[in-house]
This record gives C-alpha cells, structure tokens and sequence, in this order.
C-alpha cells in the first residue's frame, strides 16, 4: 500500500508540476472515493493530508481547503477519536495554507474542525491546539475581535494578553483598559479563573492603565470569584457601576459571570433569556468564522 500511495503522490506531483490542478484534485478524489468504499480509513487520510498540503504549496487553496474538508467529513463519518495523532493532520494542512494574506478559505476549513473535535473531543468547545492555531492565525491577519474568540479557547494567556496589547494600541490611548477588562470579564464568565489572571497580569506589565479603576475592579473581581462570594460580588459591582457603564457589554459578562461563577440564578423571563443568548454565545464562540 506504501509503494500505491508513493506512485498516486508522484503521479500527483507531475499534474501539479504540469498546472493541471483540476485533473490533479480529481485523481485523489477518485482514489479517496474507492479507498471510503472499501473502508480503508487509514489510506484515504494519508492520501488526502499529503495531497491537501501538495496543493496548498502550489497555492491552490480552494482545491486544498476541498481535499482539506474531505478529511474532515471523514473524521466525523467514522467517529475518529481526537487525538494528538488525529490532531496532526489537520495542524499540518492548516499550515500549509499560504500565510502571506489573509485566506478565509482556510478558517472555513478549521471551522469544519473545530466542530469535529468538539464533537468527539474532551472539551466542548473543541481543541485548544486548534484555537491556538486560528488564533495567531487571525492576530496575523490583524483581525484583532476574531483572535480574541479563539484565544478565549487556546489557554495561552501570555500570547493572549500580547495580541490584546497590540489591538489597544490601535486604539484610545485612553480605551485601553476596556480592552484588556473585556477579555478578563469573557474568562470569567467562563470560569477561567487562573487565565483571568494571567491575562491581566500579563497585559498590564506592557500597559500604562494600571492605575484605571476598571482595571482595579478587574483585580477585585478575580479575587472575589476565587472566593466565591456573591455578596462581596454584588458590593464591588455597585461600587464599579460608573467605570462599568463605560462598555454595555460588561453588565451581561457579569450577569453571566453572576450565574457560572456564584450560582445566582435570574428570577426574571427576560434575564432568563439574555443569559440563555450568552451562553449560546459563548458556546458558538470561535467556531462561527467563515
């Protein structure tokens, strides 16, 4: 099987070589249909990752973002457990994509991932290594709000809390702590506790917003969802009211923080529903990029 798939890859190569890359797709295409049709999972996962990253070189990246996405269903169709070995494939065509502009093709292609592995994976939300991924990925491409949704998910707080630095520079010098209390209040309502605080330790030791009343409540607030007190949670949202008013979408991290974090449950329909709309939020948080 060794000697079959190195003559379709230099059979492949030619085509590509040769700028067939339409014949090219359809050979691995049509050798990937008969190896699914024999339930040779194994030979049609190596045909399609090293045929995938083949076109990506050549800068095809539709067709590798195809032969890319057949991986995938294959994953899915078969129940492929997530592993560091199951892992490798779709980190190295990812890769693989062209990185010198930005190529929505390619988050597509890790979107389909992202819902495999939270599928099959021990975290609902899927991968950390994949969220890692897309998320220098984007802070490459310097969309700075779509890295913040996967490095919600990577635990990398320190390369979390540098991309965090560089989008508030490009901002109000006077903004800058909301940028960094935005992503504290997101972990936190998460219950993300120690990359809260790594977060903003990190981001502060590259910041001049220390001293911010936003930030000092941000400090309180970890130590507080350490100690689970929800009285001591309700005094230093009040205290805080002014400085939080500043950004709408603090009060709704805090509702929801209010219920993960201190079990406060809303006795309103209305509330009910807006920490339902939050949760599902969250839960659709770094998998709806296309």
């Amino acid at each position: 099987m060794a000697s079959r798939l190195s003559n379709v890859n230099e059979k492949l190569e030619r085509r590509l070589q040769d700028g067939q890359f339409y014949e090219a797709q359809q050979i691995v295409k049509t050798l990937c249909f008969r190896y699914k049709a024999q339930k040779k999972w194994d030979e049609a996962i190596e045909l399609l990752t090293t045929a995938a990253q083949k076109m990506l070189q050549h800068r095809q990246v539709n067709e590798g973002a195809d032969l890319g996405q057949m991986l995938v269903d294959i994953y899915t169709e078969t129940n492929v457990p997530e592993t560091q070995e199951s892992l490798g494939p779709l980190v190295s065509i990812f890769c693989a994509f062209p990185t010198d502009e930005p190529n929505p093709v390619k988050y597509k292609f890790m979107k389909a991932a992202l819902k495999w592995s939270s599928q099959v994976g021990s975290l609902p939300l899927g991968s950390p290594q994949l969220h890692k991924l897309t998320a220098l990925s984007y802070w490459k491409d310097c969309d700075y709000a779509a890295a913040q949704r996967h490095f919600l998910r990577a635990g990398q707080p320190s390369l979390f809390a540098e991309m965090l630095t560089q989008w508030a520079h490009t901002g109000n010098k006077d903004e800058e702590d909301l940028f960094i209390a935005r992503a504290v209040l997101q972990l936190l309502a998460l219950k993300q506790i120690n990359d809260a605080r790594a977060v903003l330790s990190k981001a502060l030791s590259n910041s001049t917003a220390f001293d911010s009343p936003l930030i000092h409540f941000c400090k309180f607030l970890i130590q507080v969802c350490e100690e689970r007190s929800s009285e001591l949670f309700q005094i230093l949202k009040d205290k805080y009211e002014p400085s939080l008013n500043r950004d709408p979408s603090f009060a709704q991290y805090l509702t929801l923080i209010g219920k993960e974090v201190f079990g406060i449950q809303s006795q309103r329909g209305g509330l009910s529903g807006m920490l339902n709309d939050l949760m599902g939020m969250f839960s659709q948080m770094g998998q709806d990029d296309s």
